[in-house]
Protein backbone atom coordinates (compact mmCIF):
# COMPACT_ATOMS: atom_id res chain seq x y z
CA UNK A 1 0.00 0.00 0.00
CA UNK A 2 1.51 3.55 -0.88
CA UNK A 3 0.54 6.64 -0.39
CA UNK A 4 -1.18 9.36 -2.98
CA UNK A 5 2.63 10.28 -4.41
CA UNK A 6 3.88 6.77 -4.66
CA UNK A 7 0.59 5.76 -5.68
CA UNK A 8 0.39 8.42 -8.79
CA UNK A 9 3.18 7.64 -9.89
CA UNK A 10 3.34 4.15 -10.08
CA UNK A 11 0.04 4.50 -12.35
CA UNK A 12 2.51 6.82 -14.30
CA UNK A 13 5.16 4.27 -14.63
CA UNK A 14 2.53 2.06 -16.02
CA UNK A 15 1.29 4.42 -18.23
CA UNK A 16 4.59 5.23 -19.57
CA UNK A 17 5.41 1.76 -20.69
CA UNK A 18 2.39 0.82 -22.48
CA UNK A 19 2.58 0.81 -26.08
CA UNK A 20 -1.57 0.99 -26.99
CA UNK A 21 -2.18 3.81 -24.77
CA UNK A 22 0.94 5.67 -26.07
CA UNK A 23 -0.02 5.05 -29.02
CA UNK A 24 -3.13 6.67 -28.57
CA UNK A 25 -1.52 9.75 -26.68
CA UNK A 26 0.61 10.20 -30.01
CA UNK A 27 3.60 8.67 -29.21
CA UNK A 28 5.17 11.06 -27.21
CA UNK A 29 9.10 11.28 -27.64
CA UNK A 30 11.22 12.65 -24.66
CA UNK A 31 10.43 13.38 -20.88
CA UNK A 32 8.76 16.98 -21.25
CA UNK A 33 6.14 15.66 -23.96
CA UNK A 34 5.25 12.35 -21.77
CA UNK A 35 4.86 14.22 -18.53
CA UNK A 36 2.15 16.47 -20.86
CA UNK A 37 0.42 13.60 -22.39
CA UNK A 38 0.23 11.94 -18.80
CA UNK A 39 -0.05 15.13 -15.98
CA UNK A 40 0.13 13.79 -12.39
CA UNK A 41 -2.33 17.36 -11.74
CA UNK A 42 -5.47 19.25 -11.83
CA UNK A 43 -5.50 20.53 -15.17
CA UNK A 44 -7.60 24.12 -16.49
CA UNK A 45 -8.78 23.42 -19.68
CA UNK A 46 -10.27 26.95 -20.31
CA UNK A 47 -7.18 28.19 -22.44
CA UNK A 48 -6.75 24.72 -24.00
CA UNK A 49 -7.06 24.40 -28.07
CA UNK A 50 -8.52 20.99 -29.84
CA UNK A 51 -4.47 20.87 -31.07
CA UNK A 52 -3.21 20.15 -27.70
CA UNK A 53 -4.97 16.44 -27.15
CA UNK A 54 -5.44 13.93 -26.76
CA UNK A 55 -3.86 13.43 -23.28
CA UNK A 56 -4.46 12.11 -19.37
CA UNK A 57 -4.79 14.24 -16.28
CA UNK A 58 -5.16 12.17 -13.12
CA UNK A 59 -5.10 13.60 -9.33
CA UNK A 60 -6.80 12.52 -5.98
CA UNK A 61 -9.73 14.56 -5.58
CA UNK A 62 -10.36 13.31 -1.69
CA UNK A 63 -9.49 10.62 1.04
CA UNK A 64 -11.22 9.58 3.40
CA UNK A 65 -10.82 7.07 6.66
CA UNK A 66 -11.84 3.70 7.09
CA UNK A 67 -12.73 1.55 10.21
CA UNK A 68 -9.16 0.71 9.96
CA UNK A 69 -7.14 3.84 11.18
CA UNK A 70 -3.71 3.09 9.27
CA UNK A 71 -5.30 2.62 5.98
CA UNK A 72 -7.80 5.55 4.09
CA UNK A 73 -10.14 5.41 1.35
CA UNK A 74 -8.53 7.40 -1.97
CA UNK A 75 -10.62 9.45 -4.79
CA UNK A 76 -8.35 9.61 -7.98
CA UNK A 77 -9.72 11.34 -10.71
CA UNK A 78 -8.31 10.78 -14.93
CA UNK A 79 -9.62 13.16 -17.07
CA UNK A 80 -9.01 12.42 -20.55
CA UNK A 81 -8.94 15.60 -22.94
CA UNK A 82 -9.49 14.20 -26.60
CA UNK A 83 -10.00 14.84 -29.94
CA UNK A 84 -13.89 12.67 -29.81
CA UNK A 85 -15.46 10.73 -28.13
CA UNK A 86 -14.09 7.58 -29.97
CA UNK A 87 -10.65 8.94 -28.87
CA UNK A 88 -12.02 8.52 -25.35
CA UNK A 89 -13.45 5.50 -25.66
CA UNK A 90 -10.30 4.14 -26.99
CA UNK A 91 -8.34 5.78 -24.20
CA UNK A 92 -10.72 4.94 -21.41
CA UNK A 93 -11.12 1.32 -22.45
CA UNK A 94 -7.08 0.86 -22.34
CA UNK A 95 -6.62 2.87 -18.98
CA UNK A 96 -9.25 0.01 -17.42
CA UNK A 97 -7.26 -2.63 -18.42
CA UNK A 98 -4.05 -1.11 -17.15
CA UNK A 99 -5.75 -0.54 -13.70
CA UNK A 100 -7.65 -3.66 -13.36
CA UNK A 101 -4.51 -5.32 -14.55
CA UNK A 102 -2.48 -4.08 -11.79
CA UNK A 103 -4.35 -3.09 -8.71
CA UNK A 104 -6.88 -5.37 -7.20
CA UNK A 105 -8.53 -2.25 -5.26
CA UNK A 106 -8.55 0.15 -8.43
CA UNK A 107 -12.69 -0.37 -8.91
CA UNK A 108 -14.32 2.40 -10.89
CA UNK A 109 -17.18 4.25 -9.15
CA UNK A 110 -18.11 6.75 -11.86
CA UNK A 111 -17.35 7.72 -15.11
CA UNK A 112 -18.48 9.87 -18.11
CA UNK A 113 -18.62 12.78 -19.76
CA UNK A 114 -17.57 16.14 -18.20
CA UNK A 115 -17.97 19.96 -19.47
CA UNK A 116 -14.61 21.42 -21.37
CA UNK A 117 -14.53 24.73 -22.22
CA UNK A 118 -14.18 24.32 -25.72
CA UNK A 119 -16.86 22.81 -27.91
CA UNK A 120 -14.23 21.02 -29.99
CA UNK A 121 -12.68 18.96 -26.73
CA UNK A 122 -14.31 15.56 -25.39
CA UNK A 123 -13.51 15.34 -21.75
CA UNK A 124 -14.23 12.12 -20.38
CA UNK A 125 -13.53 11.00 -16.50
CA UNK A 126 -12.79 8.67 -14.90
CA UNK A 127 -13.24 7.80 -11.10
CA UNK A 128 -11.63 4.83 -8.64
CA UNK A 129 -11.57 4.66 -4.57
CA UNK A 130 -7.89 2.60 -4.24
CA UNK A 131 -7.06 2.50 -0.51
CA UNK A 132 -3.60 4.43 0.31
CA UNK A 133 -1.43 4.61 3.73
CA UNK A 134 -3.11 6.86 5.94
CA UNK A 135 0.48 7.22 8.49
Amino acid sequence: MKDTFSLQDAVFDLFKVDAELLGLLGDPIGDDELNNKIRRETFDDSQLDASSVNFVSFFFLDTGATENYLVNKGLLQFDLYCDSRYSAQRISTVIKRILNDNFEDFKVVFEGQRYAFNPSIYKYAIRVKPLITAY
